[in-house]
């Protein structure tokens, strides 16, 4: 049976009233059944809202988390990046290519291993993206070869070989003289590491509706058929072996942990989904927007600091660590630049937008730094490209605030444009 498949992005919402309307708005209708599913997933958790829209009724909308909640019925929702205000002709497509280079900037993930060549993103849904990665993984192992090690056996058995268990033997073959309860080291492939890779190919099976990736995880599981499925996922995580000889399965893993923990910053609460796997649109940004600074030849005489936490905002007693995402040094200037996940308009009555904590803590770093330039960076979007300029502030004692977007399709321009304007600081 095929899966049904929905596709909206963040702050779009599911509904399953009769209303026409908002069909071709990023929204999606779905049926009542899945509703009342996903309702229960919703009070439970704070990665979908209920809520009521005039109308239309109840609504349940999608936060600013980014990923697959799959339904106990099978039903999957997958939750794009609001790159673009309106929706538009490939924009979720282009949407979730940009979702998955942004992946790549975190650190300690399977994701920052994965070329983008190896697979089609434009039209694959995101969870059968995440398995082809996880399949390709497996393909590099499966070519070197899955690793074997000596594993301690107990048996019962005919045969007398490594240590005589003295009171199991007694308890066990007191009418069976003709056997030995033993205990030996066998050097098999059946480790933790092998029986992870095995449950998580399994837990994959039936979970894409894509007839290649079945091919490929039918024949894996034909590969390691002689492997046990894990008994306890949490032990044998923890009896993991972590050297440079077994450095080939690190990011196989991590995508074990992601696929049977759901591990990707955020776990879900209840029995009323099935799986989850969403990740906190501010903490990509972040990442990938301090990683692109990091690496870009536009910064490359820059002295960049990430998530820096010299500074306390209470120095007697040190309370309330101030740590901004990104702090750049040169020649003795300092400049801190901040992300935020946040579409601004072109609004200025409101302020675009910009919500006015964030700028009490941009003022609190650049007085804690000595910083005469400070810049919160916005994804560029539709509206705020009709502003034709960067809007800039100023503080008192001459602090300029510049709020700088960042164009997600268009990056290394981006950051020439920056560097400009962090010069004329």
């Amino acid at each position: 049976m095929k899966t049904k498949y929905y596709c909206i992005s963040e702050y779009s919402y599911l509904y399953c009233s009769e209303s026409k309307s908002e069909l071709n708005d990023g929204n999606a209708r779905i049926s009542e059944e899945l509703f009342k599913e996903l309702e229960e997933f919703a009070l439970e958790n704070i990665f979908l809202i209920l809520t009521y829209k005039r109308g239309i009724g109840k609504i349940l909308k999608a936060q600013n988390y980014v990923g697959i909640i799959q339904s106990n019925s099978g039903t999957v929702i997958e939750i794009l990046p609001k790159i673009y205000e309106k929706n538009h002709d490939g924009s979720y497509e282009n949407a979730r290519r940009i979702f998955l280079k942004m992946l790549k900037s975190l650190k300690d993930s399977p994701f920052k291993n994965f070329n983008m060549a190896d697979v089609k993103t434009a039209n694959v849904p995101i969870f059968d993206v995440f398995i082809n990665m996880f399949l390709v993984e497996i393909g590099k192992l499966m070519k070197k070869g899955i690793r074997s090690c000596y594993i301690k056996t107990q048996e019962n058995g005919k045969f007398y070989r490594g240590k005589l268990l003295v009171s199991k033997n007694i308890n066990s073959n007191i009418a069976h003289k003709e056997r030995f309860f033993v205990e030996y080291d066998d050097f098999n492939t059946n480790t933790p590491e092998n029986r992870l890779i095995k449950s998580t190919i399994l837990y994959l099976h039936g979970k894409t509706n894509n007839y290649k990736l079945q091919r490929i995880i039918n024949r894996y599981l034909f590969d390691l058929d002689e492997i046990n499925v894990s008994k306890n996922i949490t032990d044998d995580f923890s009896k993991c072996t972590k050297n440079r000889t077994m450095s080939d399965y690190d990011v196989i893993l991590n995508w074990c942990n992601i696929f049977l923990n759901g591990n990707s910053f955020t776990s879900f609460k209840g029995n009323a989904a099935a799986y989850s796997l969403l990740f906190p649109m501010e903490k990509i940004f972040e990442s990938y927007v301090a990683k692109i600074i990091k690496v870009s030849k536009w910064f490359k005489d820059y002295n960049v600091k990430t998530q820096h936490h010299k500074y306390y905002l209470i120095e007697h007693p040190q309370k309330f660590s101030l740590r901004p995402d990104i702090v750049i040094e040169k020649e003795g200037n300092t400049i801190i630049l901040d992300t935020k996940w946040k579409l601004l308009n072109c609004d200025e009555s409101k302020n675009y937008g910009i919500s006015q904590s964030d700028l009490y803590q941009m003022y609190a770093y650049a007085k804690k730094y000595g910083s005469k330039c400070i810049v919160l960076i916005y994804p560029l979007n539709d509206y705020v490209k009709n502003l034709g300029k960067d809007i800039e502030f100023t503080y008192d004692d001459n602090i300029k605030l510049i709020i700088y977007y960042v164009d997600l399709e268009n990056i290394d321009e981006s950051m020439k444009r920056l560097r400009g304007c962090i010069c004329s600081c």
